[in-house]
């Protein structure tokens, strides 16, 4: 894709980045989860044309990215933009559920507990991965099936503690300084002056 579009030979890693984990490439992705967000938000409730087309958007997707991955025909960049439509309707519906207390799978408090630790757990999995592929001469996306389990329960070991002594703290230390300084202004008031004795 980015051969056709630049005219000029990529290296597979850089490609795999532009395409990946470049953030403006996923700016789509977060775009549209932002309008979801306003959507649910406003109460909007879609026509049943929309709901229609969305049924429809999904399973062709969902049957073309099946045939794609059964032949090897599709590069996995194409596979997500044909997922995108389930992963939307997945997302939005869940949310109208518990949103509306027909569903409460997700609000509960173990599922909210792992909500909480699931960006601690994105950020060290690879690491931990890497680590265990590094230790028996293989790569994190080559491990043998048998060692995925243990390596990912011990990811998720790191990723409690990373949760509880980085991010929270982090998380903390950023809510108070944006707190003080809403406070500020506030303090600095001519109003809060004249009051001052």
């Amino acid at each position: 894709m980015i051969q056709l579009t630049l005219g000029v030979e990529v290296d597979a890693g850089a490609a795999h980045f532009v395409t990946y984990d470049f953030p403006p490439y996923r700016l789509a992705e977060f775009v549209i989860g932002v309008a979801l967000a306003l959507l649910l938000k406003s109460g909007h409730a879609p026509s049943r044309t929309i709901q229609f087309v969305a049924a429809a958007a999904t399973t062709a997707g969902l049957m073309l990215a099946l045939i794609a991955d059964l032949l090897h025909v599709t590069p996995w960049w194409a596979m997500e933009a044909l997922m995108l439509p389930a992963v939307v309707v997945l997302i939005w519906t869940s949310a109208r559920r518990e949103l509306s207390g027909t569903s409460s799978l997700l609000t509960h408090p173990r599922m909210v507990a792992l909500g909480d630790r699931s960006f601690s757990f994105y950020m060290v999995h690879y690491l931990v991965l890497g680590s265990v592929g590094l230790a028996i001469g293989a790569g994190p996306q080559s491990l043998p099936w048998w060692l995925v389990p243990p390596a990912l329960i011990a990811a998720a070991a790191v990723a409690e503690f990373a949760y509880r002594f980085v991010e929270k703290p982090c998380e903390r230390a950023v809510r108070d300084l944006f707190a003080r300084q809403r406070a500020r202004p506030l303090a600095d008031s001519p109003t809060s002056l004249a009051q001052t004795p």
